[in-house]
């Protein structure tokens, strides 16, 4: 049996793909079916994808792997971001799982490139009901934090509006547990000095937020719900993707097109390598590592 040949397992030195983390802290690899076009394994009549976890810390470590392909109608599961991508006239549809009553959703989209548009749907054509909740999304870009019925919207599209490689995550929450990252006095201003050509950025703290009944301490900024923070700049010459999204970001600094400072639990930072006469953009990404909520600040 093919599946559990040793020699095919893949480890840290033997792998065809790698997994990378996001900004919500899952480690995610993407697999084009186009990559196995001169596949030499014979699989049988199956299909099978043979995964590692490693893990360098010495102690436990608790996870949980799921895989989806791209078909009409991917399950998309409440308050689990799920990563994607799109390119050419692609479209991807997704249909919201939920159980128990739940009657509306958060929805959000995150896009980390590419000119992305979302379109939503019920999932029975034709169905009646109150014309107010029965409008149907559409967007253009990146948007958080959208209330809906669930009802009206449990079909999700996603597309590229010019044709062109673009990538995305999307999320759904129960609105009863929804929890969110918000900079203090919902001020995302970057506060930037410059003193001798050191460049001194400065931010509001970002704490986690919930609705009544669902956060321990209503936005507070200690203990598990303290962020952490990392400066992204890079210069507007060299600048390709979405520098307003945590997943922009990210996807910038893994094409070697920005830098990153991780600066813990810091409200400041100073960057001293910057060109003298060269325009650059930066922006600040909070996050919580306990629950893996994000937030971008405003660009500078």
């Amino acid at each position: 049996d093919n599946a559990m040949d040793p020699s095919l397992m893949p480890s840290a030195e033997n792998y065809r793909f790698r997994g990378r983390l996001n900004p919500r802290g899952q480690l995610v690899a993407i697999v084009h079916n186009s990559m196995f076009v001169n596949n030499t394994v014979d699989e049988g009549n199956h299909c099978y994808y043979r995964i590692a976890v490693i893990s360098s810390r010495p102690h436990r470590v608790s996870m949980s792997i799921r895989a989806f392909d791209a078909h009409p109608g991917t399950p998309l599961t409440i308050g689990e971001p799920l990563e994607g991508m799109v390119r050419g006239r692609q479209h991807f549809t997704y249909q919201l799982n939920s159980r128990g009553s739940m009657q509306e959703v958060v929805l959000g989209l995150e896009v980390c490139a590419g000119d992305i548009k979302l379109e939503t749907a019920a999932i029975v054509p034709g169905e009646q009901g109150d014309p107010d909740e029965m409008q149907p999304l559409e967007f253009r870009g990146s948007f958080s934090r959208k209330k809906v019925s669930l009802k009206w919207n449990r079909k999700i599209e996603i597309s590229s509006l010019d044709g062109k490689f673009g990538s995305y995550i999307l999320s759904a929450q129960d609105p009863r547990k929804e929890i969110w990252l918000e900079a203090e006095g919902e001020d995302r201003s970057l506060k930037v000095d410059q003193d001798d050509g050191v460049l001194t950025v400065s931010w509001q703290a970002a704490k986690l937020f919930g609705h009544e009944g669902n956060m321990p301490s209503f936005g507070a900024g200690g203990g598990d719900q303290q962020a952490q923070y990392d400066v992204f700049y890079t210069k507007v010459a060299r600048f390709r993707g979405n520098f307003s999204t945590p997943c922009g970001m990210y996807l910038e600094r893994r094409m070697r097109r920005a830098t990153r400072i991780s600066v813990k639990t810091k409200q400041e930072v100073s960057i001293k390598d910057l060109e003298p006469g060269t325009e650059y953009i930066i922006n600040v990404l909070a996050r919580n590592p306990r629950t893996g909520h994000t937030l971008a600040y405003e660009l500078w």
